[in-house]
């Protein structure tokens, strides 16, 4: 991932681990952006002001990536409860996803469930890493 410095090559794994920490991210004061020419990631950290030299988002040359909403968040817990074969563990987690900040809530249901907390993690790396690819499929990047 480029970050406020000059273009470099990226290997396809470095490229889809670049993207999906970009699809994940959270943070408002970070825009990601995917490189149509270099075929990489530019992180732009509006805080701190770093810009690559070539970096101009009007160009055309850069795509904005727009990290996943809370709708797709919320999407893949409910996918990832529906596949759960224990009804006391779907009713918890079915419970927090209705709760206030349910996206906290749902971690903390998963405390109670060691082994699933970790299959839950697998889970969206998997399914987040989908999209990523799914992302540069659409775009002709990923062979």
């Amino acid at each position: 991932m480029s970050q406020g410095q000059g273009v470099g090559e990226m290997t396809q794994q470095q490229l889809v681990d670049s993207l999906v920490q970009a699809l994940e991210s959270q943070l408002d004061a970070v825009s990601y952006y995917y490189d149509l020419t270099a075929r990489q990631v530019v992180v732009i950290n509006d805080e701190l002001g770093e810009v690559p030299d070539d970096f101009d988002s009007s160009s055309g040359r850069f795509l904005i990536i727009t990290p996943l909403s809370n709708n797709e968040r919320y999407e893949i817990m409910e996918a990832f409860i529906e596949l759960r074969p224990d009804e006391g563990l779907q009713e918890d987690l079915n419970r927090a996803l209705i709760e206030r900040g349910a996206f906290i809530s749902f971690e903390k249901a998963l405390e109670k469930y060691p082994s699933q907390r970790v299959e839950w993690k697998r889970f969206w790396e998997e399914r987040v890493r989908v999209k990523a690819l799914a992302w540069l499929v659409e775009r002709g990047d990923y062979a």
